[in-house]
């Protein structure tokens, strides 16, 4: 037997602790804020996630977490074992990243963030990449501005697809592809049938807006504050989609992405011919400096602002060519 001196100690609470499904549950509550969605997100009926998590509260003796209306608001003790916990998760990825390395691409895990508006486009990159490198998995997660943010002060992702990222040192920001704004309209509407606004002209329309927390929304509030601008809510929805089809039901105007705007729509919808718009916005690649990069990550980051930045183009000019209603004419492209 081996001298007891050299063997490494196993903290007690480990065992109470019990597996590491139970910390993933924890962490996964504290990012949605309910057991039913995180449940949910990891597959789990919600009376087995609960039970994990008084099993985990049982092995450290104390409360994780409290009721607060429909959400649930962790206790000090759960922030320290969410802490814990990512550091934990930490830990195991960065050993995923250098067996991964040492498989030599042939196997390992890309985490990405993306707004919800970029999600279309996405896709048409990691299909080529992913087929170069067939052993990868990508996880994708697809979130509004707010939730890529927060996503990103916890380090959880390798790369974020958002638009304007926060002027932070620790951050690595590159703009990679315009993303215009458009003022739309039902094609019943009556401005549909002009050929020039101003922003007067349509002030005291009724607006669908999106969610507090989207991309679109807080350029659309930056360039209002800026020019001393206002508009008229009437309905807020976190939804692309929803957005459009309530703007052809009637219910107002919309400021979205000219980017979700399919085909589809050129029979219902118009984009208005507003002074100031398109409104320029662009989506960037952004990385924490700080995390530990795999290679995986690098490869992707290179292949993006690579061959990525071609298919980005191709696509873009596809899309123009074959969108109705027209989009307006932007650079869809920054050179790096």
């Amino acid at each position: 037997m081996g001298n007891p001196k050299n063997t490494t100690p196993v903290p007690r609470l480990a065992a109470r602790i019990g597996t590491l499904r139970r910390l993933e549950i924890l962490l996964r509550v504290a990012e949605s804020g309910g057991i039913v969605s995180a449940a949910e997100q990891l597959h789990l009926t919600q009376p087995s996630a609960s039970t994990h998590l008084r099993k985990l509260a049982e092995g450290i003796d104390m409360p994780l977490y409290e009721l607060v209306g429909r959400r649930i608001k962790l206790t000090e003790a759960g922030e320290q074992v969410v802490v814990a916990a990512r550091e934990i998760f930490g830990s195991l990825e960065r050993l995923e990243m250098r067996l991964s390395e040492l498989q030599g691409m042939q196997a390992g895990r890309l985490s990405l963030a993306v707004a919800s508006s970029a999600n279309a486009f996405i896709p048409h990159l990691l299909g080529p990449f992913c087929k170069r490198y067939p052993g990868i998995e990508v996880d994708l997660q697809v979130g509004n501005r707010d939730q890529l943010l927060e996503r990103l002060d916890h380090n959880l992702d390798d790369l974020y697809f958002v638009s304007d990222p926060p002027d932070d040192t620790r951050l690595e920001a590159v703009p990679l592809i315009s993303n215009p704004l458009v003022v739309i309209a039902s094609r019943e509407h009556p401005l549909a049938r002009k050929r020039k606004l101003r922003w007067s002209d349509i002030a005291n329309e009724r607006f669908v807006v999106r969610e507090v927390g989207s991309g679109t929304r807080h350029t659309v509030n930056q360039f209002l504050a800026d020019h001393g601008l206002a508009l008229r809510e009437q309905m807020t929805i976190a939804s692309n989609e929803a957005l459009k089809h309530a703007v052809m039901a009637g219910l107002g105007l919309a400021i979205v992405s000219g980017h979700i705007l399919d085909q589809g729509d050129r029979e219902d919808l118009a984009i208005l011919p507003v002074e100031g718009f398109p409104l320029p916005q662009f989506w960037y690649l952004v990385n924490a400096k700080e995390r530990v990069t795999s290679v995986l990550a690098r490869t992707f980051r290179d292949f993006l602002l690579g061959e990525g930045l071609e298919i980005l183009k191709d696509g873009m000019s596809y899309w123009e060519k074959h969108h109705r209603p027209k989009l307006p004419k932007q650079p869809p492209l920054v050179s790096q």
